[in-house]
């Protein structure tokens, strides 16, 4: 794919009528802050029953072609979600923190985890006073894992059912040569003003399939120690049956519904488990852009500026819950560039 890129590029660089760069990075980790969820549980934890990151660079043209303005781009992506239950975030920190674990329930944990670049192109148009504009991603999968343990916890012990596909073995170490997936996704957003009103409504993966060609899977047993009741049993620690087949998966869509009223905006984002609602206030001063702040449900403030300097537009937005980089559970980093001649 990326070596039809440069053609593509070059066949509407004559019409083109700037370039731009992109990056949206959206985290969240309910259970214990960003940082140790990457670096171990800690005791900070607060019980919880998602993880979520979805990491999106893009650079690209935009130029019109007849009444459309249409824009490609080059885009790499990283998306990261887990799910799990009230139980399993117990188990997992006690495992962490080298505790005792007391008491029982399910082990309830899926894992979706992707890395792709690729090719997005997208146009825009107006119908009867709407603004559509129709976005698709085709790209490559270079690592992937998808994954779910079911199962049950008894005092410190589990016995789960696995069943997970993956290019890099994280859990059992299976050697596999597996080659790159292909995926696609569609994006919508709609958009309509009148006086001074304005909605917005957009959805990213509205549409996806990531298609991976002869996968590693391994389909087993894992007991850590004996749980009582057994779900499965295992030769040891684990045991079960890995190979390689074509699997395909899709992704939660994201969702964001935004209400203007002159410079206040009412704006909703959802991600399968990971939701948030804001109040946002737009200010302007003479010379200095134009300014956004922010407050969520989800404890987040936001702080966002947007302006032009030397005939290039900048946009720059930090969403945190918390000051201390270290304490952060959800934040949203948003950074834009353009040049338009």
């Amino acid at each position: 794919m990326r070596f039809f890129l440069p053609l593509l590029l070059a066949s509407s660089v004559s019409q083109a009528e700037g370039v731009f760069a992109e990056l949206d990075w959206l985290a969240s980790s309910e259970p214990v802050p960003l940082h140790s969820m990457l670096y171990g549980w800690d005791s900070s934890f607060q019980g919880g029953d998602n993880a979520y990151a979805d990491l999106q660079r893009r650079l690209g043209f935009e130029f019109d072609v007849g009444a459309l303005q249409a824009h490609i781009a080059w885009q790499q992506r990283e998306y990261y979600a887990l799910r799990f239950n009230a139980a399993t975030a117990r188990f997992y920190r006690d495992l962490e923190q080298g505790d005792d674990h007391q008491g029982e329930g399910r082990l309830q944990l899926a894992v979706e985890q992707f890395r792709s670049e690729g090719l997005r192109l997208g146009v825009a148009f107006d119908v009867d006073g709407w603004r559509l504009e129709p976005r698709v991603s085709l790209f490559q999968i270079s690592d992937f894992q998808f994954g779910q343990l079911r199962g049950v916890i008894r005092d410190g012990q589990a016995s789960s059912t696995l069943d997970y596909a993956f290019n890099d073995d994280k859990i059992l170490d299976y050697q596999a040569d597996v080659p790159t997936g292909q995926g696609a996704s569609l994006d919508l957003a709609v958009s309509k003003a009148w006086q001074q009103w304005r909605l917005d409504f957009e959805v990213r993966d509205g549409w996806n399939r990531l298609w991976l060609q002869d996968a590693a899977f391994t389909e087993g047993c894992i007991n850590f120690g004996d749980a009582g009741t057994r779900v499965c049993n295992s030769d040891g620690l684990a045991s079960g049956r890995s190979g390689q087949r074509d699997r395909t998966e899709r992704i939660a869509s994201r969702y964001q519904l935004a209400l203007a009223y002159q410079d206040w905006q009412l704006q909703l984002l959802h991600h399968d488990r990971y939701q948030r609602l804001g109040v946002r206030k737009h200010w302007r001063w003479p010379g200095a852009g134009k300014w956004l702040t922010a407050l969520y449900t989800d404890k987040q403030w936001q702080l966002g500026w947007q302006g032009t300097v030397w005939q290039q537009r900048l946009q720059v937005s930090v969403l945190a819950d918390d000051i201390r980089p270290h304490f952060v559970r959800q934040t949203q980093l948003q950074l834009a560039w353009s040049y338009q001649w």
